[in-house]
């Protein structure tokens, strides 16, 4: 969204030897742009790290999804999730309409707040489910003092990804979150 830090990235990348175009924007307009841009028969790879759940958008997540062999590696704030949802919730145009497009009817919001979260996990777990990724990993990132800080969400159509993922993930011992899709 913001040119300075996208021209900034591009800086880092180049004095690093590499090459990087930048694209700034909503994430739903630039995923469009970018996968314009891309070889439908290519091999290709996304990380989505926005800076909190409204910045990760189910709709860019759908778009770059779109593309047969696309792998994504998404960070899910779980520390935006529990500082907000009585905010967000309680907004006519909440942040989660746009990470979770059908919380509305699907979470009940007179049960207690771990079960509320999980609720909007789940619901965007099941539009996750829909956009027919044969794996999905997690890895739960904690902080210094073991707080809760985020998800690394790993989405993928292919068993060597699939193997790869396995092969470099942290193994913390942590439950998968998206178990059972």
């Amino acid at each position: 969204m913001n040119k300075d830090y996208c021209d900034a990235a591009i800086a880092r990348i180049a004095s690093a030897g590499g090459r990087a175009i930048g694209y700034v924007g909503p994430a739903e307009r630039t995923a469009r742009e970018i996968v314009s841009k891309l070889n439908p028969y290519g091999l290709h790879f996304a990380f989505l790290d926005p800076y909190n759940l409204e910045c990760l958008a189910f709709e860019a997540i759908k778009c770059l999804a779109s593309l047969k062999r696309m792998d994504l590696l998404l960070h899910v704030s779980v520390l935006d999730l529990q500082r907000n949802l009585d905010s967000y919730s309680a907004s006519e145009a909440s942040p989660l309409d746009s990470f979770a497009p059908s919380w509305r009817s699907k979470v009940d919001l007179n049960q207690a707040q771990p079960a509320a979260r999980a609720a909007v996990m789940s619901c965007w777990r099941s539009e996750l489910k829909k956009l027919n990724f044969t794996y999905r990993g997690v890895e739960l990132v904690k902080g210094s003092r073991n707080q809760r800080l985020y998800w690394l969400v790993f989405l993928s159509r292919s068993e060597f990804a699939k193997d790869l993922w396995d092969k470099i993930r942290h193994i913390s011992g942590q439950r998968d979150l998206l178990s059972g899709l």
